[in-house]
Order: structure tokens, then sequence, then C-alpha cells
């Protein structure tokens, strides 16, 4: 790992100035990349500064062997700077002098490219020489210029003569065109468009031209505000001193896996053998076989394998219990079951032993019966050593009940209808909440209803808690509890950490967070603390961060660590940010659990 670190590093400060001759073929069949932001940024740094930044697209090209072999991999992600009208050349070789972009394996930016067309005659493009004249070398040879060419948010050139001009008081020609449209006397829609020319100050228009790219250029080096031409001059001189950032390789356990990971998974942590279980929910279309088991006192990963078609049941899973190597489960057609784990053929295989139907109706099976005939949903659940609860609807109706199993027989324990106890309400619906591991025994979870969102909390036989929080209540929050201490926690895009009493009405408290949160967080608690894991973006970087506040005054305890890093190149999406992620305290270490694309990570902080 240390060799691995080393040499990355070591490539990406070299790569800043490493120029290479490759040729490929571009491919009818293969898709654009979307490039996320921090790419504009990566490329800005790049090119000191001076560039006009292309569309947000990368094209993939596939390299000759001899390339190929030299780089390692049979395909790069190319941004041409000169234009995309060369991506449409498919399967003829063209030659590039590419760029790596670093932190970015296999991505490179070209400014020079050479083919043969079809007639046999040979084309060179390149860039800047591609460019049209910018607009401050229209100035200068006296040509009038276009309006939007002072906005547009892609040319970066010129920004010192830019900054010089804030105070130069030059009149200059520019050409505004005016759109229009309306109805003639014949009653038919008619529009049309024209040019006219104003005199406009230089010093406006600089003032207009780096107002349009300060957007990009505040996230590398920060600006005030209201930028005077002195900030400007510092920011400029500062940013002669930006160093490309490197992206920070932390300790890290990756499972590799053919194929995406699904972003429904459930845990489980045994305390006996300090083992976490990872099992895919899968469906009885989509069984998913495969199980991960995290041995934290060995410090291993090994895969096993639950779904067999002799055991149908291994799949569906809407929650589970771990305790000395056995699986306690419950899937959606309403099957408790138990495995034990065996070695089949030198791999980990987990048998079912036992089973049972705990279905609302007595005497009544959904083993074999399709999802969309199975008349109730599963909409919550929550699992202890004792206990298997699951919060019951039936299915196009206002109807709710919870059900509890005792979580290591599967006997049905007892059953709470909830539409009497909330005065038999004309609507009543599940509003989704999660609860922090270990915070309680018990069974809480959240129902709307005419007069608002309720808390409510059971334990196996009765209700034991119903407040009204108010006629709105924050959706997904979490559910923190240390004794009688209870409360909802959350984090939102505001980047905030927000916190609400479970009373009537509820009260909300924000703490401001010193990081952009982003979709993937979760909270959970230990004995002094409230801990946020979550996702995060700087403009340049995103990963995971972990931050502790005060369980009491919700205080920030410290500042927030890094957990694990990464570039990103592609537009951010549901299949290539961090997902599944979930944290366990064990021996006094936190264990961060999550999957981005075809891996599964493993961080211990320390």
């Amino acid at each position: 790992m240390i060799r691995y670190i080393i040499w990355t590093f070591f490539f990406s400060c070299t790569a800043l100035a490493q120029e290479l001759m490759v040729t490929g073929e571009f491919k009818h069949e293969y898709r654009t990349i979307d490039l996320y932001d921090n790419i504009r940024r990566a490329l800005f740094i790049l090119e000191k500064g001076n560039v006009y930044l292309p569309e947000d697209r990368a094209y993939f090209l596939k390299l000759r062997p001899a390339d190929a072999k030299r780089l390692g991999t049979s395909h790069i992600l190319l941004i041409p700077l000169f234009g995309d009208k060369i991506t449409y050349k498919y399967d003829i070789p063209i030659s590039f002098e590419i760029l790596p972009i670093p932190n970015a394996p296999d991505v490179y930016y070209t400014k020079k490219a050479f083919y043969t067309d079809e007639q046999g005659k040979k084309i060179t493009l390149s860039y800047p020489e591609e460019l049209p004249l910018s607009p401050m070398e229209k100035i200068k040879k006296g040509i009038p210029i276009y309006y939007q060419e002072i906005n547009n948010s892609d040319d970066f050139r010129d920004i010192p003569q830019w900054i010089e001009a804030l105070s130069n008081k030059q009149e200059v020609t520019t050409i505004g065109i005016m759109h229009w449209d309306g109805v003639d006397k014949d009653g038919k829609m008619v529009g049309g468009s024209e040019e006219y020319k104003e005199q406009e100050l230089m010093s406006e228009l600089a003032q207009e031209k780096l107002s349009s790219l300060s957007y990009l250029l505040k996230s590398i080096v920060p600006l005030p505000k209201k930028p005077t031409q002195e900030d400007w001059r510092k920011w400029w001189q500062r940013f002669q001193n930006y160093s490309f950032p490197l992206v920070k390789h932390l300790p890290v356990h990756i499972e590799t896996f053919q194929e995406f990971i699904d972003s429904y998974r459930l845990y489980a942590l045994d305390k006996e053998t300090q083992k976490v279980y990872n099992l895919a929910q899968g469906t009885e279309y989509y069984p998913v076989p495969e199980l991960l088991v995290f041995d934290v006192q060995n410090d291993k990963v090994e895969r096993g394998r639950i779904y067999s078609e002799k055991q149908p049941d291994a799949t569906a899973f809407v929650t589970f219990y771990a305790q000395n190597d056995t699986l306690y489960t419950l899937n959606s057609h309403f099957v408790w079951a138990k495995y034990v784990p065996k070695r089949v053929n030198d791999s980990l295989f987990y048998q079912q032993i036992a089973s049972a139907d705990v279905a609302p109706e007595p005497n009544r099976s959904y083993r074999e019966v399709y999802y969309q005939d199975i008349e109730y949903e599963i909409v919550q659940t929550y699992t202890t050593a004792k206990c298997m609860y699951f919060l019951v609807q039936k299915k196009d109706t206002n109807e709710f009940q919870v059900m509890t199993l005792d979580t290591k027989t599967g006997k049905i324990e007892g059953k709470i209808p909830l539409n009497p106890l909330l005065d038999n309400p004309k609507k009543l619906e599940h509003h989704t909440q999660d609860i922090a591991t270990g915070a309680t025994d018990n069974f809480v979870f959240q129902l709307k209803t005419e007069k608002g969102v309720y808390f409510l909390k059971c334990n196996a036989t009765k209700l034991l808690e119903k407040i009204l929080l108010g006629k709105k209540f924050e959706w997904g929050t979490t559910y923190l509890s240390w004794g009688k201490k209870q409360y909802y926690g959350d984090m939102d895009a505001n980047d905030t950490f927000n916190f609400y009493t479970i009373a009537r009405p509820s009260k909300e408290h924000r703490v401001s967070s010193p990081d952009d949160i982003y979709d993937t967080r979760i909270m959970e608690q230990d004995e002094e603390s409230v801990v946020a894991f979550y996702e995060y973006y700087d403009g340049f970087f995103s990963g995971l961060k972990m931050q502790r506040l005060d369980k009491d005054t919700h205080a920030l305890k410290g500042k927030s660590s890094l957990l694990y890093q990464y570039f990103p190149v592609e537009e951010l999406s549901s299949v290539n940010t961090p997902s599944c992620l979930k944290a366990f305290k064990i021996n006094g270490q936190w264990h961060v659990f999550f999957a981005k694309e075809k891996r599964y990570y493993w961080v211990k902080v320390k």
C-alpha cells in the first residue's frame, strides 16, 4: 500500500509537465462522458490561467496496441481543447499529443491532433491556433466585439490584461443583438433579430468579464465578494504560486467486483465475533447470492453466498441480525429464517436451518406469491438481540400495525394496530426516518395524519409514547438517544447539522458545518457524541468525512476528519459517488463501510 501511495504521488507531481504522443480510434458505440466542474478548474490551473475551456465533454479513445502497452490501458478518456469535431471521425487512426490530468488515471487532454482524411489529405488540429481572436485581441485591433463574448464564461484568456483594464476609461464599440417577436396585421406570428452598436467603457467591460469568470476563479484562490482592482492583482499573484492539489490516499481496504454494486444493502454487527455482515436486499426477480463478512478481529474480508435455488427465501431481505456467526433474517414475503455458516468446496455458504411464515394474517404464507400480489408491505424495520420490529401497511389502504418477532426463534411476540391509537384518522402515511445503531431497545417511527406528524415509540406489545411533533416535520431524520435524552438529527444542503426536539411542538437547532455536505450521509452516536458521516465536495475533491458533535450542546467537537478522498471526473450521479454508507464503533474505533461503482471500501478511523 505504501509503495502504491508513493508511486502515485510521484506520478502526479511529474505528470504536470509530461507530454506523450499516442495513436488511437474513436468508436461510434462509445459513450460520451459529461465532465464534472472540477475538470474545468484542473485545466485552468494546468494551463496557467490562460485557457479557452471546451464543452464539458470527454471521449473514449481506443489506443493502438503499442500505446496501450506503454500506458497500461486499452482506452483513455480524452478532452480535446480544440473542439469536438474530430471526435466524430470514427474508425480512423488519429494521433494526439496528450497531457495527463493529475489525480485522474487514464484521463488526458490534448492540444494537437494529426490524421489523414478519406482523400489522403493530412489534417492537423491545434490549440490555441484553432481559436477565434479573443475579445481583448479584437479591442486592441479596433474590431467591434459582440457583447456575448464578454459574458462567455468559457473564455479565460488575457486575465491579467482584463485586470489592468479595470481602471481604463477608453471607449470600446460593442455589438448587441435585439430579438423581437409579435403578431402582424393578419394575425400571424412574426419575429426576428437585429444588431445594434454601443460605446462602452473598457473598465465596465473588464468588470463584466471578470465577474463572469469569478464563479470558478474564487473556488481556486479566494476572492472578496466585491473585489477591487488591487484585490484582483493580488489574486493573480497568489495564483502564480498556486500548486496543483494532489489527492490524499488514506489507508483503506478495497474489495473489487465485476459489476456495479447495488445501492440497497443491509448491515449487521455481530458483537460476539466482531464481524460486520453485509447483505444485498435483492428481489424475487433478481436475487443477489453474495454476502460480505468484514472480520474486524482478524482484519480480513471474506465473501460468501446465501442464496441458492434450494433456499429461495434468501432474498428480498428487509432486516437481519447476526450473533455468533448465525444470521436471523426477515424478507418482504414475511418469512423469518435462520442461517448458519458451512464450507462448500472451501467457500463460505450460509445454509437455512429454520424458517417461519410471519404474515399479518394467521395461517397465511406469502413465500411463493409474487411481491405485487402480497397484500401487505413492510415500510420500516429495526432489530435488536431480542426483538425484530417491523411497521406494516396494508397496501392501498391507510391501515398500519407494528409486528414484533422474537429475533432468535421467529415467534410472533406482538401485534399493535395503530389506527385506533391515533383516533382512526382519515389520512395516515408513513413518514420516513432512521434509527442510529444501538440508540434504543424499543421501536420508534413516525406517522403523518391530517393533524400532523406523530412520534411513536413502542415495545413488543404496547405503545409507550405518542407525541405530535407538528403540522410538518423534516423528512428522513435519524433518531438519537441517551437514556431519557432523545431527539432527531439530520444534515441538509444548507451545510448544517440540524437537531429537532421530540416535543409538542418540536423545536429546531442548527449548527453550521465547515464542509459542503452532499447527498450520502448518516448520523450515528457513541457514549458522548453525535457522530456524522457525510459525502463532501470542496470544489476540487470529493469524498467522505466524519464530524463529532456534543450530544448535549450539539457544538462541533474538533475539526472534521477526512476518511476518503477522490477526484471526480464524470458528472456526479448515484452510480459514481459513495453509497451504502454505514459505520459501527467496535472496541473504541469507528469502522466505516461504503460502496462506489464496482468497489467496496472499509475505512478504520484513527
